[in-house]
């Protein structure tokens, strides 16, 4: 009796830095198979963690993207901020204000979002024609836990422009986002100061989510004024990390004096505010 063939689903392109397996002793994906087609699988019903993890390529009824022959999902978590995710990563990479990435399906070969040729994939969308919004420093808003704040624009000219906090959840912050940092270099999230600099942009990830930078809320943001901590208001594990990383990078502090670091008196386990410190 033949044994019943496993049936995978696939997530994250592997070739991307940072990625799961990178060809190697992981990868199942043949010399001959294209980089944009090798994808991170596991068996269903399993994690992506699996021992029977590994690259594999990627079958022709996943690589379906034509919008009319997908079903997607449209609701908030159905949204991945990260648009390395899936197929995204090759056809809206940069978010936008046309494409958002989202968890779909080909219906005729699933009946919903469980089954194998589930993925994220690019989904076409009409702007919100009622308002602009605009990418703002995050004190222009009231919210002391704002993540996100936008200068909204409104097309009727008897609305004032106001500035909206569009996302106060908590983020763990890792490095500054820069142009070699791919896929980690979409800035659209982080402002730009009065002369169109944008700093303090980094790495970000919810608070206590496993996935970390592979998650589908992943992406570079503007970092909180209220994550700068006076050393001595700040915990520091007992050795230097050797490199220079975090807020590290940012006040340019020697490698000696790198720690990863958390506020005093707090725990250090799912803290969002520890990060890599200078010292001194």
């Amino acid at each position: 009796m033949a044994a019943k063939a496993t049936t995978y689903t696939f997530s994250d392109n592997c070739n991307w830095p940072n990625g799961f397996g990178r060809r190697g002793k992981n990868s199942k994906c043949a010399a001959g198979v294209a980089k944009e087609d090798c994808f991170w699988s596991y068996p269903q019903n399993s994690g992506r963690t699996s021992r029977h993890a590994k690259c594999r390529a990627l079958p022709d009824e996943n690589k379906v993207t034509d919008n009319a022959a997908l079903v997607f999902d449209a609701t908030a978590d159905g949204l991945s901020m990260n648009h390395s995710k899936g197929l995204c990563l090759r056809d809206c990479a940069t978010a936008s204000d046309d494409k958002e990435c989202r968890l779909s399906y080909v219906p005729g070969e699933d009946g919903d979002f469980t089954g194998p040729t589930t993925m994220y994939r690019c989904m076409d969308v009409v702007p919100d024609a009622t308002y602009v919004d605009e990418i703002a420093m995050l004190d222009k808003c009231s919210e002391s836990n704002c993540a996100e704040c936008v200068l909204r624009t409104y097309t009727d000219e008897n609305t004032d422009a106001e500035f909206v906090c569009v996302d106060t959840a908590e983020y763990q912050y890792r490095n500054e986002c820069t142009i070699n940092s791919f896929p980690w270099n979409d800035k659209t999230k982080c402002a730009a100061d009065a002369l169109g600099n944008i700093e303090r942009c980094f790495l970000s990830y919810p608070v206590g989510d496993p996935e970390k930078w592979l998650a589908p809320e992943a992406a570079c943001r503007t970092l909180p004024a209220s994550y700068d901590i006076l050393p001595a208001q700040t915990k520091f594990a007992a050795r230097p990390k050797g490199k220079v990383k975090g807020l590290c990078e940012t006040y340019d502090c020697e490698a000696s004096e790198c720690y990863w670091s958390w506020p005093l008196g707090e725990s250090k386990v799912n803290n969002a505010k520890a990060m890599w410190r200078c010292k001194n």
